[in-house]
């Protein structure tokens, strides 16, 4: 697997470990597989072998946060570029250019459908555009200005992959705790 897919962890001076989202901290740090099936296999002897002094769950909650916050942050930056609600969503898959879009947890099945088939019919075209669920329609909405929000998108660049980078990580811890109860695992791989 690259790495630009995995989780990067480095120790901090008093021993907690933290997210490092760009990659570029001076210290030593393990990476993370965050694959639902390497979610899977950390146990909490190998958690505690991996992360010395770190609780698993705690460990899981810090990673969570930031990148709940730096998810929010990042959208709040392209802000200005999205391409919020239905409407100008649909409008933008009949297009050529390939989006970022992302889908309220608590959509409607009926809008989630009609999203799904228009981006069928959109990656046929031009292949390249991405769907991830995260947020509620409130959050979304608190985040744009509106009451409720339930999909939005942007045109793909290099800042929004990074956010879809981290948005994937998100969904995917979440699915590995709702798969695997509150503490969902990491798996370990070892890099300087």
């Amino acid at each position: 697997m690259e790495k630009q897919r995995l989780l990067r962890l480095v120790c901090d001076d008093e021993g907690v470990w933290w997210p490092d989202l760009h990659q570029r901290a001076q210290r030593r740090g393990h990476y993370l597989c965050l694959q639902p099936e390497c979610l899977a296999r950390l146990s909490a002897r190998v958690a505690r072998r991996c992360f010395p002094g770190e609780d698993r769950t705690r460990l899981l909650d810090r990673i969570r946060s930031v990148l709940q916050r730096y998810a929010l942050a990042s959208m709040q930056r392209l802000r200005g570029r999205a391409l919020p609600g239905r409407d100008a969503v649909m409008e933008a898959l009949h297009g050529p250019a390939p989006l970022l879009l992302l889908l309220a947890c608590d959509a409607s099945e009926g809008l989630a459908r009609r999203v799904e088939a228009a981006l069928r019919s959109q990656r046929e075209r031009q292949p390249g555009s991405r769907l991830v669920r995260a947020s509620s329609v409130r959050e979304l909405g608190a985040l744009f200005g509106r009451e409720r929000l339930a999909v939005v998108g942007w045109r793909r660049d290099g800042l929004v992959d990074r956010l879809e980078r981290v948005l994937r990580w998100q969904e995917t811890l979440e699915e590995g705790a709702a798969i695997h109860g509150r503490d969902a695992g990491l798996a370990r791989n070892r890099h300087r």
